[in-house]
């Protein structure tokens, strides 16, 4: 969408300056929503409010799924991790013709349902709310979807061929489509690695067709797309998603008419048509957040952190559950090498001090041996001296 006449950022800054010495600098929301807001102009994907921040894939790591293979899994003949490489296309609809290339990402994975895991958390951040028609025929935005629990939509959104086949995640596995379970898990281990290619349907799997896609994109954006002669958003437009801002954010945040408006204006010129729904339901970036007061409800505010903790935590437990399990298989193959090394050299002392007492046996012999032979010599010695005076003292006496 075209800018406004009026640069945002100079209007923002003109109404910083004139507004600080009364309004207090808000760092950061007074109910932590656990996720971040933009600065300045700088774009973020939107996502679907019922998602949590760390399943973006700049998390974790301790769900670190990118790891190199442990040199003892790469060596053994029986694998208990595949390599998989996920490449992955972004499609408006199942059938859009012109998807866009995302990243590639690999990870060591332990078992099937760690496939599922994987691809979720990378990828979900293409995801958006899902396309809806309702009973009167016309399209809007679920917000609620995709649920935080992957496994009841992970199939609706994201499309799976290994090879040519084509394969389910969760879903009962049909006469055309597979699904992937463990022992179809088992036999990929024997080959070391394997190619997933995944297609990510950004709006669910209702829309069928192009037409559909249009129909769609009328009825989610008719209401945003009236502009100006200069192609700038109306009036009207600008005061309508104010309005629902407001009604959003307005227990959080307290402001002029005027700050409202100027984020309603930020996201139409930050987010195309189809985004607006979603953007509309983020936190304000941080330009804007400062000309805001806090709404402080203390009852609500806890519930609202702790609800924050215990999606955290959740999401904390899934991302290092495998890293985990890994680390322990690991740490106890160190743990017995380690006792069997203690062990060798346990031995070898043993040996080395039999081996001590051996040499030390065979000096005492030596030194002992060779005092033998001197007491030897010297018997000999004076046992010749006494043969000698015998026979003098015997020739004496006979001369007497």
């Amino acid at each position: 969408m075209h800018a406004p006449d009026l640069s945002l950022s100079s209007c923002i800054s003109t109404l910083i300056s004139t507004t600080m010495s009364t309004t207090p600098t808000l760092a950061s929301s007074s109910r932590g929503r656990g996720r971040s807001a933009p600065t300045g102009s700088s774009r973020t994907p939107p996502r679907s409010p019922s998602r949590s921040p760390s399943r973006s894939p700049s998390r974790s790591p301790s769900r670190s799924p990118s790891r190199s293979p442990s040199p003892s899994a790469a060596s053994s003949s029986n694998p208990t991790e595949l390599k998989c490489v996920f490449t992955a296309v972004v499609k408006n609809y199942p059938g859009d013709r012109a998807p866009v290339r995302v990243d590639d990402h690999s990870a060591d994975v332990p078992n099937h349902e760690a496939v599922a895991q994987f691809a979720w958390n990378q990828f979900n951040r293409y995801i958006k709310a899902r396309a809806t028609k309702g009973p009167d025929g016309k399209w809007f935005l679920d917000t609620t979807k995709p649920d935080r629990d992957w496994d009841a939509e992970i199939d609706d959104y994201i499309q799976v061929y290994v090879g040519p086949k084509k394969h389910y995640f969760v879903k009962a596995a049909s006469t055309t489509q597979e699904r992937i379970t463990e022992n179809k898990f088992k036999n990929w281990l024997k080959s070391g690695s394997k190619e997933i290619s995944l297609t990510i349907n950004k709006y669910g799997n209702e829309i069928k067709t192009a037409d559909d896609f249009t129909a769609f994109k009328k009825d989610v954006a008719s209401e945003f797309s009236e502009t100006t002669r200069g192609h700038a958003p109306s009036n009207n437009v600008i005061k309508d998603i104010a309005r629902r801002l407001k009604e959003v954010h307005g227990a959080d945040f307290a402001a002029r008419d005027i700050v409202w408006m100027i984020w309603a204006a930020w996201i139409m010129e930050e987010h195309s048509e189809l985004e607006i729904e979603e953007a509309i339901q983020m936190p304000p970036p941080l330009d804007i957040m400062r000309l805001t007061q806090p709404v402080f409800e203390p009852t609500h505010s806890l519930l609202d952190a702790l609800r924050n903790v215990s999606s955290l935590s959740r999401d904390t437990i899934e991302g290092v559950r495998a890293p985990l399990v890994t680390l322990r298989q690991e740490f106890r193959r160190v743990t017995d090498a380690y006792q069997q090394f203690g062990r060798m050299i346990e031995t070898l002392a043993r040996r080395f001090e039999a081996l001590e007492l051996v040499l030390e046996t065979e000096t005492r012999i030596q030194d002992n041996w060779e005092q033998v032979l001197d007491n030897l010599e010297g018997y000999e010695g004076w046992l010749s001296g006494m043969r000698y005076q015998d026979d003098t003292d015997h020739a004496a006496r006979r001369r007497r």
